[in-house]
């Protein structure tokens, strides 16, 4: 009883429903006593079990039926009888025509037509009201609710035609029935064909190439408009139901509805507009008249789109409220639910974010993009599986979010031209706080393009023809940042190629600073994928021979922005930089041109590349000592401005002597401001200078790393007598 009390009823009902019984049948069989006290005993025992069961007529029904055929297996009349009136005291009699026992029976008939008319004769009793026999009716009702799992397609319909079945709160509660028909569903429609080669023809075969779904779907839409007019139906059972049916009602309303002699799918269309009217989706109700899906999505429908477009479960907040155990567990209707999601969200987008410039409607409008955004990298995943249609879709999916997050993008790096620290970007009043930049954003979406871009091709061309100055930094952060979320080695791959590409065309005007070498070079020391290494040497080709300026103050505030470069203030403090030199052109040319001497070579490993770049840079690199010195402390500078310089392998690959003799007199400066800082009376807490970093880990390089201890210990000393000891 204790157990029946707990919440392990709900999750363990058929076999507990079973087991009280079986053990009630066998306490009558065997035991101490006679027949007669054994049976008064079971009665009073299994009282309060029973009554715990009622709550759950379904399952009660399904483990009644066992029981009876159990006893009848048996030839135990004298089980039968008890057993009946432990779950229905009217019912005891059982010798009578029309008794429980024969009734009982013909729902396990071999024949259709037989259970099917016991289904019709359960559903009639329903209508009669007469008081004796309401346990009786009860019992039937449960009996006739499992039906609709009937293996004869025939069956199942004919349960869930009873409307009594479904609207009377005599055969049961209405959540019960609700958990029926959910459960009918989730074998039926869980995992809907996928097939067609445009959006028409696969949103109808998901509706009618099984038969068998065929016939079910319609008639449990029409049950569950039956239930959600119930009086015991309460605002949250009805929010759960609305969430369960949303992937079919978008199925329905998408579905060609031109070929009317199609008696399934105006069936199927009649069902759903017919839930529509009496539920909270009346927002979809117009569709089923001709209007597009898309004109029927408002502000707050258009996150539960988001929600099945991304393969999650709709939720409402009235039902999480309840009880979040019962949020549904099932996804309706599969990949082409999720796709017709997708389709009704491209349609609305242009409607939903249109206007949203300024103040909280701004903010929502990111939001929604970026849940777009999310939802084209669900599809994105499963590409492999989706039919030519599911791409179709996907592409304009795509396409419809990044051209609206171009828009506000445009809007809110305006935003950023008042801000002290260039590239520097604030979000706009009531915008969502989990976005850092439109970049990280717009990286996302140039991601899924750059992981298949054969299949993106058309819209790749388009978006770079169209919001190319927008999308530069994104393109910048996917090539040598690492952009929003985890990013594959052929996107990075293929952000590289799409960068070289530009960088040699003649229609995208994009300089070639030497600000680019640096995270390039340190691209191709961290990378373990052949491919990047790869594509990353070609870009750098193309700046040793594009003959590279020497510095471009607007691309390193462009890279800034992309999140690529730290903003000046985190590398050095502001006096350190008046020491800081611009290196010089011929000095980068004649370095590159070293190193990419040992291009094979670096295609090979990761070690490769480190014995390539001690090469490089080494004595016998062929690079004269005061360029070696120069170029050192210039990849030291350039790695505290990365944002992942300080842990870039690089930093091990250089020559850790060369470089702390490169920048010696700027990392002594920085460690006597820092100091100074420190030394203030309540000094603001700030992130130490990120050339010292780089100092300790080449350092740390040095003691580690190089082969001659001496020659390691001499230049230790020597940089820490002339740039800390000063102080």
């Amino acid at each position: 009883v204790g157990i029946l009390k707990s919440s392990i009823l709900a999750r363990y009902v058929m076999p507990l429903c079973f087991a009280v019984l079986q053990a009630f049948v066998k306490t009558l069989a065997s035991g101490p006593g006679k027949a007669k006290d054994r049976r008064q005993r079971a009665l009073q025992v299994f009282r309060e079990p029973a009554d715990l069961l009622g709550a759950h007529p379904a399952a009660l029904g399904v483990a009644f039926r066992r029981a009876v055929d159990l006893v009848l297996e048996e030839d135990n009349q004298t089980a039968a009888e008890p057993l009946i009136k432990l779950l229905g005291p009217a019912c005891a009699v059982v010798s009578e025509a029309g008794g429980l026992v024969p009734a009982v029976q013909a729902f396990s008939h071999k024949s259709p037509k037989v259970r099917a008319k016991a289904v019709q004769a359960a559903a009639q009793e329903l209508s009669a009201k007469d008081d004796d026999k309401a346990a009786r009716r009860g019992l039937m009702a449960s009996l006739a609710l499992q039906a609709v799992n009937d293996e004869s397609p025939e069956v199942a319909a004919k349960a869930l035609r009873q409307e009594l079945l479904w609207s009377s709160v005599e055969a049961c509660s209405a959540a019960s029935a609700e958990a029926t028909l959910r459960a009918l569903l989730a074998k039926v429609a869980a995992n809907l064909p996928m097939k067609g080669s445009e959006p028409e023809s696969l949103f109808k075969a998901a509706l009618m190439e099984d038969s068998r779904a065929r016939t079910i779907m319609p008639l449990a839409i029409r049950c569950f408009a039956w239930v959600y007019a119930r009086e015991d139906c309460g605002q949250a059972l009805r929010s759960r139901i609305d969430a369960l049916l949303l992937p079919l009602i978008l199925l329905c309303v998408v579905a060609p509805a031109e070929d009317e002699a199609e008696h399934s799918i105006s069936e199927m269309r009649a069902a759903g507009l017919a839930f529509c009217g009496v539920s909270q989706l009346e927002v979809l109700k117009g569709s089923f008249n001709g209007r597009a899906a898309g004109e029927a999505v408002d502000a707050s429908s258009a996150p539960r789109l988001c929600e099945l477009a991304q393969g999650h479960p709709c939720s409402y907040p009235e039902a999480m409220e309840e009880d979040s155990s019962r949020r549904p567990a099932v996804f309706l209707g599969g990949a082409p639910a999720q796709l017709a999601a997708a389709f009704v969200l491209q349609q609305a987008l242009p409607r939903l974010v249109s206007g949203k410039e300024t103040g909280k409607e701004h903010g929502k409008a990111w939001e929604l993009l970026h849940q777009c955004a999310m939802a084209c990298h669900r599809l994105a995943w499963n590409l492999p599986q989706l039919s030519k249609a599911g791409t179709w879709i996907l592409r304009a999916l795509w396409k419809a979010t990044l051209a609206h997050s171009a828009v506000l993008g445009t809007i809110s790096w305006k935003v950023a031209a008042t801000s002290k620290v260039p590239g520097s970007w604030k979000p706009a009043a009531g915008s969502a706080k989990s976005f850092d930049s439109p970049t990280w954003h717009l990286s996302g979406l140039l991601r899924i393009a750059l992981e298949q871009p054969k299949i993106f091709e058309t819209e790749l061309q388009w978006s770079l023809a169209s919001h190319g100055e927008l999308l530069l930094p994104a393109l910048l952060l996917l090539s040598l940042g690492r952009g929003e979320g985890p990013i594959s080695s052929r996107a990075t791959a293929n952000a590289l190629l799409l960068l070289r590409s530009l960088l040699t065309s003649k229609k995208f005007s994009l300089a070639r600073g030497n600000c680019l070498v640096v995270p390039l070079v340190a691209c191709v020391a961290g990378a373990e994928a052949r491919e990047v290494r790869s594509a990353a040497l070609a870009v750098l080709d193309v700046l040793h021979h594009a003959k590279v300026a020497s510095d471009d103050g607007a691309l390193r505030d462009l890279l800034t922005q992309a999140g690529v470069l730290r903003p000046a203030a985190a590398i050095l403090p502001e006096k350190a930089w008046s020491l800081a030199q611009s290196i010089q052109a011929a000095e980068i040319q004649e370095m590159l041109s070293k190193l990419l001497e040992h291009q094979a070579e670096m295609l090979q490993d990761q070690a490769a590349v480190r014995g390539a770049l001690r090469k490089t840079f080494g004595p016998q690199g062929g690079l004269s000592k005061a360029v070696r010195q120069q170029t050192c402390g210039y990849f030291a500078m350039g790695l505290a401005e990365l944002v992942r310089g300080p842990t870039n392998p690089l930093i091990a690959a250089l020559p850790a002597g060369t470089v702390l003799s490169g920048f010696k007199e700027i990392f002594s400066v920085t460690v006597k401001e820092t100091l100074a800082h420190l030394a203030q009376d309540n000094a603001p807490d700030v992130e130490a200078p990120m050339l010292l970093a780089v100092g300790v880990a080449a350092l740390q390089a040095l003691v580690e790393g190089e082969s001659k201890a001496k020659a390691s210990e001499e230049a230790i000393v020597e940089f820490l007598r002339q740039s800390l000891l000063p102080l």
